[in-house]
């Protein structure tokens, strides 16, 4: 079997960073401009607790943390222990923002807009990173107040819990399964419900070490990319365009780089799962039950 096809945690890791690199570019595009020009357009940013179920959002986040270190003067890279810390903390208790306003944070501090700046003493870690955001709720409530910035529409809502980000993701999982009994099938997006599947160790990934394992993915693989090229070699474009672009998807296939076999693999690993679990009760409405 071709290595090209191996599905493993580093692969699986370097589409999700990939993807997260590309959206980030656009939320640092955001927060360009004045900061009273920022404050006005941030309400049409989606808040960060409206944002935890995106699929790539947290490795988004992980990323954003790794650039403002670097941007903060902190020699260190951030180790993947603050960070996760970090990231836990945002998510309980700084929620309430955008991600272009934990960039714009930090932004502040350097070019010294706060009263005072914050001694982080070479170390980037969930308290140096919480003073800073408090320091930038107060200075936005001021300036927001100082140039009558308000929304049209802000609804008020509570913060989300970690109880509550489980909830959230315990009715995804939940509504897709029950689409699978309705249908025998499942549609995108899927890849959400895949990922926290795995962090629940509900479904194990390939690794090196465990052969079997490997081997019952690279077949997945083998029979995704075998489904894709009969999906698209007799695919007709609309125009030169449309074909040229079935050509490239074809060979992304044939070369087994296309993100479209990790796709179907999920969704083919996702579809034994919730057999699996409709095998073992048939009266069984709740994955997590």
């Amino acid at each position: 079997m071709d290595n090209n096809y191996q599905v493993d945690k580093v692969q699986l890791a370097q589409e999700k960073e990939q993807r997260a690199i590309v959206a980030l570019v656009e939320v640092e595009k955001n927060t360009s401009g004045t900061n009273v020009v920022f404050l006005k357009n941030n309400f049409n940013f989606k808040k960060i607790r409206h944002r935890v179920t995106e699929i790539d959002f947290r490795v988004m986040l992980a990323i954003a943390l790794t650039r403002i270190c670097a941007l903060s003067g902190i020699k260190e890279k951030v180790s993947q222990s603050d960070s996760d810390d970090i990231v836990k903390m945002i998510l309980y208790t700084h929620n309430d923002l955008t991600l272009e306003e934990i960039y714009k944070a930090f932004e502040l501090e350097r070019y010294s807009i706060y009263d005072e700046k914050t001694q982080h003493f070479q170390l980037f870690n969930a308290e140096y990173v919480s003073a800073i955001l408090k320091k930038y709720k107060s200075w936005k409530l001021l300036t927001r107040k100082e140039h009558n910035i308000n929304p049209e529409k802000e609804n008020v809502s509570t913060e989300i819990s970690p109880e509550g980000i489980i909830k959230i993701m315990d009715k995804a999982i939940t509504e897709k399964y029950l689409e699978y009994l309705n249908s025998g099938t499942i549609s995108e997006p899927i890849t959400h419900i895949f990922d926290e599947l795995v962090e629940r160790g509900k479904i194990k990934l390939a690794t090196r070490k465990e052969s079997k394992l490997g081997k019952y993915y690279d077949e997945l693989l083998e029979k995704a990319k075998n489904e894709l090229l009969s999906e698209f070699e007799t695919a007709e474009g609309k125009d030169f365009t449309e074909t040229k672009l079935i050509s490239t998807v074809v060979q992304e296939i044939k070369s087994g780089k296309s993100p479209k076999i990790i796709l179907l693999v999920k969704k083919y690993v996702l579809l034994e799962y919730f057999k699996k679990l409709k095998d073992e009760n048939e009266d069984q409405t709740h994955p997590e039950s």
